[in-house]
């Protein structure tokens, strides 16, 4: 569970760390960039114009959250880059002959979700992402979408915090859940928690809760007596933070 938890932090962290990139801030504003978008990867989050990024919360306990970022050349997602592997995110998006992020417009969105195993009912993280070429819009090749790619399972739940900057200085003032944001364009860093289930059974003695923003809350497959573990992580978006 702990080299999962360590993946999977990992795996928050080089993915978001690009979120609200922009290859020239003293040219470009996000608002220039970050075009509206009512169809994120066939999920429910509409991306206004100048947002790069947003959250929506689930019942489940399966937070998810969209976010885009430029890409800055040729190299990022090119098929030979032997960097190219590093994210599974972003795989199935390479960049197609001739294209070149240093002379065009290249938007990349990455969402993050949770969903439940119909077999174990136990959550799998998973990602999609898209390539946008702003130059090119209407050539489907060079705006790929990805298929689903799994990251982990046994996730119990996945909760995220926002961090929004009301008096901009550039640092949070508050920590709130989607519904709480008031303008995502001042959200500045993220609050991620994950509860990892183990994946035996059997092995402790009762169900137990685990806590996560001062709150107490059960385990939503009861009677498995499965080990749960809570870890956090707190990500500035440096990009933004500017």
């Amino acid at each position: 569970m702990m080299e999962d938890a360590r993946f999977l932090l990992e795996v928050f962290g080089s993915e978001t760390r690009r979120i609200g990139y922009l290859r020239n801030r003293l040219e470009t504003s996000f608002d220039d960039m970050f075009t509206a978008d009512n169809n994120v990867i066939t999920s429910t989050i509409d991306l206004a114009q100048g947002e790069y990024i947003k959250g929506e919360a689930d019942p489940t306990f399966f937070d998810r959250f969209a976010f885009r970022y430029q890409l800055n050349d040729n190299t990022e997602l090119s098929a030979v880059n032997p960097n190219f592997t590093a994210s599974p995110c972003t795989q199935d998006i390479s960049l197609t002959a001739g294209e070149d992020p240093a002379t065009e417009n290249h938007i990349v969105t990455i969402y993050l979700f949770v969903e439940a195993d119909p077999a174990t009912g136990t959550g799998i993280l998973k990602c999609r992402a898209k390539r946008d070429n702003l130059s090119d819009a209407d050539d489907p090749v060079k705006n790929p979408v990805s298929g689903e790619k799994e990251l982990m399972s046994n996730v119990e739940a996945l909760r995220v915090l926002y961090g929004e900057d009301t008096d901009n200085d550039h640092w949070p003032n508050h920590y709130l859940n989607e519904s709480q944001v008031s303008d995502w364009k001042n959200v500045v860093s993220m609050r991620l928690s994950v509860v990892l289930n183990s994946s035996e059974r059997g092995i402790s003695k009762a169900d137990p809760s685990y806590s996560y923003d001062s709150n107490t809350y059960g385990v939503r497959n009861g009677g498995e007596f499965r080990v749960y573990r809570v870890f956090s992580t707190t990500i500035s978006m440096r990009n933004v933070m500017l």
